[in-house]
Parts: structure tokens; C-alpha cells; sequence
């Protein structure tokens, strides 16, 4: 997808959405993309993710980077790379999706413990305590 700046000069985006999750895997922004650029992009999407077993290139425009583009001027390349990886996070984790069932692709998660403390102490772990216990007993010399 091409978009430009607010001078005029013209910038790419490189978008890789996973098709079955709809998770927006890579939002890469630059002057140009050339064909090891890309592999570059997929390579390290592969080491994170796992080698899919179909991969499906479209040249056409993009849904999402459109949505994300509509209206939006960048006055730097800086701003576009900071305004597009947070529209990101924004569109894996917070955003509904209707094939989803109004879920987000990748719903952001925070940890709650159990009401009432159920879990117990969280530190010092068993372990250290037990080293500790040991380390205050009283040793007694080998011979």
C-alpha cells in the first residue's frame, strides 16, 4: 500500500494479516519495499509464528491500512512508523471484528488473581524459603 506525507513524498506499507485469526502480524513502514525486505519481514514472522502452510500475496489495496489511512495526515515518515504500529495495537487487541463474532483478533489480557488471595503468597517462592530455613539452621563441621 502506498500513502504519502504531508509533503508530498510518497511512503509504503508492507501489511501480513493472518487470515483465519485476522491478526495484523506485521506493519512495516518505509520508503520503499523491496522483494528482501519483504523476506526479511517473513522470515521473522516465521521464526515467531511457525512456517504457515499457505502464504497468499494481494497487491491490491488493503482493507485494514485503508481504515487506518482514512484521514490521516503524517507530517514525518517517524509519525507514520509510530501512528501505524500503534493503530496495530490497536486493531489486534481492542477493535471487534464481525468474523470474529465482535472479538478482537489478539484481545489484550491482564492477570487478576482470585478473589480472597486463593493463590497464596506470590514471594517469596516455596523454595527460597526452604533454602533460607536451611541457611539459618545451625551447620554442623564434617569430618
Amino acid at each position: 500500500m502506498q500513502c504519502r506525507t504531508a509533503n508530498g513524498k510518497a511512503f509504503r506499507i508492507l501489511v501480513v494479516i493472518d487470515e483465519y485469526s485476522r491478526e495484523c502480524l506485521a506493519l512495516h513502514v518505509a520508503w520503499n519495499i523491496r522483494s528482501e525486505r519483504v523476506m526479511h519481514v517473513l522470515a521473522d514472522l516465521f521464526l515467531a509464528h511457525g512456517v504457515p502452510d499457505n502464504l497468499r500475496s494481494d497487491n491490491g489495496p488493503e482493507f485494514i491500512a485503508n481504515k487506518l489511512l482514512d484521514g490521516e495526515m503524517f507530517m514525518t515518515m517517524k509519525e507514520a512508523e509510530i501512528v501505524i504500529e500503534n493503530w496495530c495495537k490497536y486493531y489486534n487487541g481492542r477493535r471487534p471484528h464481525r468474523s470474529l463474532n465482535g472479538r478482537p483478533p489478539a484481545p489484550l489480557t491482564f492477570f487478576a488473581p482470585p478473589m480472597g488471595g486463593a493463590m497464596g503468597p506470590l514471594w517469596p517462592p516455596q523454595e527460597l524459603s526452604a533454602i533460607r530455613a536451611a541457611e539459618a539452621q545451625p551447620h554442623e563441621a564434617c569430618h
